[in-house]
């Protein structure tokens, strides 16, 4: 009954391992197709591989990386040499467009996404609704303007709703477009450019697994500033925090932020608390092997004669010689040895297929021995032993 138990308990065990596991694996998202944008993301709409990249793509240039807008509000910012703001998002807020244009005082503006200005009041600016769907036959391409950046233009393959932007009393020019829209401009305000790029896809992790950096490097090519402020919301720390230090991640963060050893992690909690109820339970005292029984009878009979024999007690030897003798005649030829008379030697002699004279001698011998309390010497009880042997 303990043994059907034990095994229950362990079944049931296997089980709930096997449910955990399953679970552990399929409760983790699937594939976030958001258009986020965003730095600190893995998704294929998110920025993680570019972010890892822009200091390739942007060689010998010194890159800010800023996730508060506040940064762009200090007065000191409008004395410091001209930068390039590089700003990803889905859309971008009046206000901060305002400062934008303050800021185009002295620093160049390029703008990723697909509608900037929806939150803004359109009275500065008008616009073209633009719906782009894959073609299924031919993939559709953006291709540059400039002759020289021809060989960098890239097959599109994302639908993609955008915007074709004119800024009131602002020129714009095209660099470039995608069939008869244009999805990369900018205009010329005050002493600086404002860039404005309506496929921010170039630039995402889905991408740039299945294409090289020469398109998204071709459109920040047009950056002449040797410094550029990264903003991007996903950054999960200040660029005025002079304490922050990238890899300052504890080791269960790490741990929890890879799926894998997030499974592996639960698995090892889950073995450690089933051992530890397992070991709470009575621990079965160990049951010692017994060990089988021997027939020690030979070893008994040794003994008795090594002990008579070390004696030097012959006729009690030849007591126990002619004792068995008789056991054995009486199981071997069921003859009875109550009365050792001539009868009884004949039937002997018969049934052992011995001389008549040689059994009547050996009897006399042994009725002898049983009657007389004289030792016998070790010849005798040796000759006495091999003539019993021949009659049994």
């Amino acid at each position: 009954m303990k043994k059907s138990k034990n095994k229950f308990i362990a079944i049931a065990a296997s089980i709930l391992l096997v449910l955990i596991i399953v679970v552990l694996i399929f409760s983790f998202k699937q594939d976030d197709w958001t258009e986020s944008y965003s730095t600190d993301s893995s998704d294929p709409f998110g920025l993680e591989i570019f972010d890892k990249e822009i200091n390739t793509i942007l060689k010998n240039k010194k890159i800010t990386r800023v996730n508060n807008w506040n940064y762009f509000r200090f007065s000191e910012h409008d004395t410091l040499p001209s930068k390039t703001i590089l700003y990803f998002n889905t859309s971008i807020d009046k206000e901060y467009l305002e400062e934008i244009f303050e800021n185009l005082e002295n620093h160049e503006v390029f703008i990723i996404a697909s509608a900037p200005f929806n939150y803004v009041n359109d009275s500065i600016y008008t616009y073209k609704k633009v719906k782009h769907v894959p073609s299924a036959n031919q993939k559709d391409s953006l291709q540059f303007t400039n002759p020289d950046l021809k060989k960098f233009n890239s097959a599109f393959i994302y639908k993609s709703d955008f915007e074709n932007i004119n800024l009131k009393g602002y020129k714009s020019e095209t660099l470039s477009k995608l069939k008869n829209s244009v999805t990369f401009q900018r205009f010329k305000i005050k002493n600086n450019y404002l860039y404005l790029c309506y496929t921010p896809q170039v630039f995402t992790n889905h991408y740039l697994k299945n294409n090289s950096l020469a398109y998204p490097s071709a459109i920040l090519s047009y950056i002449k500033n040797d410094e550029v402020i990264f903003y991007n919301e996903g950054f999960k720390y200040d660029a005025e925090d002079d304490n922050y230090e990238q890899n300052d991640k504890s080791i269960l963060y790490f741990i929890l932020e890879n799926k894998y050893l997030k499974i592996a992690f639960y698995l090892f909690l889950f073995g450690c608390i089933s051992f530890t109820l397992f070991k709470t339970k009575r621990v079965q005292r160990i049951i010692p092997v017994i060990p089988e029984n021997k027939n020690r009878s030979i070893e008994f009979i040794k003994t008795i004669a090594n002990l008579y024999y070390n004696s030097g007690n012959n006729l009690g030897i030849i007591h126990k010689m002619n004792q068995q003798f008789l056991n054995r005649v009486e199981k071997k030829y069921h003859l009875k040895t109550d009365t050792l008379d001539k009868n009884f030697i004949v039937q002997l002699a018969k049934y052992s297929n011995q001389e008549y004279e040689f059994v009547n001698k050996v009897i006399t011998k042994l009725k002898y021995y049983n009657a007389t309390h004289l030792n016998p010497s070790q010849e005798e009880v040796n000759q006495h032993y091999i003539n019993l042997k021949k009659i049994s």
